[in-house]
């Protein structure tokens, strides 16, 4: 019959608790570092929402007032004193850096922030796409230096449109990047976490 050394036996069996032990251990701790993944992908996931449906409401309330804009421009031809109204307390309200309407031309005929020397913004992105696109609705384009305030910004626009549906120029409100930041930094993303603003088609990101 085999012999076995105390000093061996014992030497074995705690060899073989710790073994047991750390895998014990690293089978606590993979859980525990799935279960936290899954907390933190969640929460991403819940503040991501939070901050899209922000966004929407936000550029929603841009896009209203260029509708109204546009639709009143169309009617008569001219700036009434309520389209100007409208553009200071757009301004106002989303903090926005210009408020403006352009002719066919590119020329400015009307701006919320005061103006020291005419402004054309005919090779602007925002421009051509509406001047080319019939059909091209809400255009949101890629943050440029804002001509009438030398800022980071970028426009949302629409068409203008004279009776027979040919192009007449824009209406467009340039917001600034920047307040987004101040706005999602409310809600307390923490040092680890950051945000971005992506377009969905052509995955520019706008902050």
């Amino acid at each position: 019959m085999p012999r076995f050394s105390t000093k061996r036996f014992t030497a074995v069996f705690g060899l073989l608790m710790i073994l047991g032990g750390w895998t014990g251990f690293v089978a606590i701790s993979s859980l525990d570092h799935k279960r936290e993944i899954t907390r933190v992908r969640n929460e991403n996931a819940f503040i991501a929402v939070a901050l899209e449906e922000q966004t929407r409401r936000f550029i929603k309330t841009a896009d209203t007032a260029l509708v109204y804009l546009k639709n009143e421009f169309e009617k008569t031809g001219k700036i009434s004193d309520g389209m100007i109204n409208l553009g200071h307390m757009t301004k106002e309200d989303l903090q926005a850096v210009q408020l403006a309407i352009s002719d066919d031309r590119g020329d400015l005929v009307y701006s919320a922030v005061p103006l020291k020397k005419p402004v054309n913004i005919l090779n602007r992105e925002h421009f051509q796409a509406q001047m080319q696109r019939t059909d091209a609705g809400l255009y949101i384009a890629r943050p440029v230096k804002s001509m009438a305030t030398s800022t980071w910004t970028f426009f949302l626009s629409r068409r203008i449109n004279r009776a027979d549906g040919s192009f007449a120029g824009i209406v467009s409100v340039g917001l600034d990047p920047y307040y987004f930041g101040k706005v999602y930094g409310n809600l307390g993303l923490g040092q680890d976490r950051s945000g971005l603003i992506v377009g969905g088609t052509d995955h520019i990101v706008r902050i």
